[in-house]
């Protein structure tokens, strides 16, 4: 098989070709006329265009640096096909010798390069979770035993919340599954002798803000006004109700399902002294398994 470029010699011969191409396309869509001439600020003399372009806008006469538009200034920076700088590590020389020239480069260099890793690390913390000194943050609300990044989804059976122990079940394709360690299914799951290896350690990241969705049981003799009485006291506790359910049974009693959104077991466990005391509520509890 024959080699994609004989020599150096062939690779630059056809970087070279890209580029004149490149400022050609460029000429054409800039605002300097692809034909004919233009006098030099500089020197007074007329240019022709097409020489213009071979010298990328610098007077063949002068020297002067004719004014470009963006679009142009920017075909001739940047690599037409990947848009990465052509010559990232070029230097501009201290011709005035501005005294401390070369300290205020480099501390200019020193502050893009934090900036593009201040950069990076957001990025990976959106991904995931991303290490900040020894600590991993997670974007979830929950810290994976020995991961650096993993899909984490919390169990319906059980809806945890921060504050409640939690543990995490490796699923087939779905990341980590969140439990309540309390919940039915993970106890009995723990004990189960083909799954207890896939059962891992996991903890609430003390630093999240996130909300996280419960589900709350309750049980109430039926009478007009009582989901109205529900609703009413969750907006006065200021808590987003996600969904409803109810069943009224034959009876004369409602089951009533309530899904809603908080950012911890105590505010649960509040919701839930305050629903004791609407009239006619017999008993609210979390759901679980």
């Amino acid at each position: 098989m024959q080699p994609l470029f004989r020599s150096r010699r062939d690779r630059l011969d056809r970087l070279r070709r890209q580029r004149e191409q490149a400022v050609e396309a460029a000429a054409k869509r800039s605002d300097v006329p692809a034909g004919g001439s233009q006098t030099c600020p500089g020197c007074g003399r007329e240019c022709q265009n097409q020489e213009l372009v071979k010298t990328e806008y610098v007077c063949p006469h002068c020297g002067y640096h004719l004014p470009i538009g963006a679009y142009l200034r920017l075909s001739l920076l940047l690599d037409p096909f990947t848009f990465q700088e052509l010559w990232p590590s070029l230097t501009a020389p201290n011709a005035l010798e501005f005294p401390g020239y070369e300290q205020k480069l480099a501390a200019q260099r020193a502050a893009a390069e934090q900036a593009a890793a201040e950069r990076e690390a957001s990025t990976a913390l959106d991904s995931g979770v991303a290490k900040a000194g020894n600590k991993k943050h997670s974007v979830s609300g929950v810290i994976v035993s020995g991961m650096t990044e993993c899909m984490v989804k919390f169990a319906k059976c059980c809806t945890p919340v921060p504050g409640d122990p939690i543990v995490g079940f490796i699923t087939r394709g779905y990341g980590v599954s969140v439990h309540r360690a309390d919940c039915p299914n993970a106890v009995t799951g723990m004990q189960h002798p083909q799954e207890k290896d896939r059962w891992i350690k996991v903890s609430w990241d003390p630093d999240s803000l996130n909300t996280y969705k419960t589900s709350l049981d309750l049980i109430a003799k039926d009478r007009p006004g009582l989901a109205m009485d529900i609703t009413t006291v969750m907006a006065s506790s200021k808590i987003n109700i996600l969904g409803m359910n109810v069943n009224v049974l034959p009876d004369g009693y409602a089951k009533m399902n309530l899904v809603v959104e908080v950012r911890a077991q105590s505010e649960v466990t509040t919701i839930m002294n305050k629903l004791n005391q609407v009239r006619g509520v017999y008993q609210v509890s979390r759901v679980s398994g």
